[in-house]
């Protein structure tokens, strides 16, 4: 039953937050953007001066953590000389979008198209790795090709011929042995090994398209110029 009440709340609070954000005067919601930007560009820096191409960041030791084989896996999880695949730089790459880097974003998705291969033997968790890898290569998809966005023309990738969706395409079929058995009322399964997608078990049938994505309002738009 609380389930139920979730959805509501949520939509409440959200309404709430938006109506604020609307009666803030100019000044204050540029201060606010401003916070938001300097907040990722002091975890994403450090990221990627201290940890890349490693999944994740240690923030107090300042080392890295190949964290994939880790969040919400088993004590012991497979990981047969793993050593990350970018994870941090897939999920920030809509986000640096957002806030108009262009350049770096751009950068980044060469890099992401020319070095990550998900054809290794490892347990990862299903739902850490359809939120942040799958979620992530779609989202920037979606943007590095410039036209699929209203309003994210800016951010076109020149050059990028769908490298990301093609990863994201391949990533999907690893994961969908783990959706076996979906319409009977199973435990969760363990987390699948990232198995070349003809070693999967069988699949459940998911709709052959999704509906397509509503524009941005408002459109993205270049923040000033970053020191």
């Amino acid at each position: 039953m609380r389930g139920c009440r979730a959805g509501p709340v949520l939509v409440l609070t959200l309404s709430l937050f938006v109506r604020e954000i609307c009666t803030m005067a100019p000044a204050e919601r540029e201060q606010m953007r401003q916070t938001v930007e300097e907040m990722f560009y002091h975890a994403f820096d450090g990221y990627m001066e201290r940890a890349f191409p490693h999944d994740e960041l240690r923030p107090i030791s300042g080392g890295y953590t190949d964290a994939l084989v880790e969040l919400g896996a088993p004590a012991q999880p497979t990981r047969r000389g793993y050593s990350g695949v970018a994870l941090t730089l897939i999920d920030s790459l809509d986000t640096l979008a957002v806030i108009g880097n262009a350049s770096e974003f751009a950068r980044g998705v060469r890099w992401v198209s020319e070095n990550v291969d998900f054809d290794i033997d490892i347990d990862v968790s299903v739902f850490e790795t359809t939120i942040r890898l799958l979620g992530g290569l779609l989202s920037a998809h979606m943007l590095a090709n410039g036209t699929m966005v209203d309003g994210a023309s800016h951010v076109r990738v020149a050059g990028y011929g769908g490298e990301l969706l093609v990863l994201a395409r391949d990533l999907g079929e690893r994961l969908l042995g783990a959706f076996d058995g979906c319409e009977a009322p199973l435990p969760p399964p363990p987390p699948p090994p990232l198995l070349s997608p003809a070693a999967s078990p069988p699949r459940c049938r998911l709709p052959p398209s999704l509906p397509p994505c509503s524009p941005l309002s408002p459109p993205l738009a270049p923040p000033p110029s970053r020191p």
